[in-house]
């Protein structure tokens, strides 16, 4: 049976069974440029659908100083703050649905909205459409006026 990568549950199983540090696609390291290039040290950064990727650490050991990561993984939060809570106070965790943040986020929140993955992992998903134009408005919504959005995909630049 092939991946179910939209599906919430599958990510609850995945974090449940598999404890492992993995990042997709690329490190932090993979990344620097970019990111370093867009994003300032002192900025207040989303991480969206963070998993148990080290992309975070990577950048607080940068220079970074807020990052707040969100997964819609309540299993993965949990594993995250046990792992990061006394060693790097600085990040910030919290579990939350990429689609709908308003109770979680006020608008013009970030600075950054670092998203490796998660969009396709939404597209992924049962009714990939609808659910884009929400994913996508929650970030349009949480950035702050001349906010950047970074999305780390798979997909070629013309069906993204």
């Amino acid at each position: 049976m092939a991946a179910q990568y939209g599906k919430h549950e599958y990510w609850e199983d995945r974090y449940d069974k598999d404890k492992e540090p993995f990042d997709w696609y690329q490190r932090y390291e993979g990344l620097r440029d970019i990111i370093t290039q867009f994003v300032k040290r002192d900025q207040c950064i989303l991480n969206l659908g963070c998993g148990n990727s080290k992309l975070s650490e990577g950048m607080i050991k940068d220079g970074y100083k807020d990052i707040m990561n969100v997964d819609c993984s309540e299993t993965v939060i949990k594993q995250m703050q046990d792992s990061y809570g006394e060693k790097m106070p600085e990040l910030k965790w919290k579990q939350a649905d990429a689609r709908n943040m308003k109770e979680d986020f006020e608008a013009g929140t970030f600075d950054a909205v670092i998203d490796k993955a998660c969009f396709d992992a939404v597209l992924c998903g049962d009714y990939s459409g609808p659910n884009s134009k929400l994913f996508l408005s929650e970030v349009d919504r949480v950035l702050k006026d001349g906010g950047i959005y970074i999305s780390i995909t798979y997909g070629v630049p013309e069906g993204r």
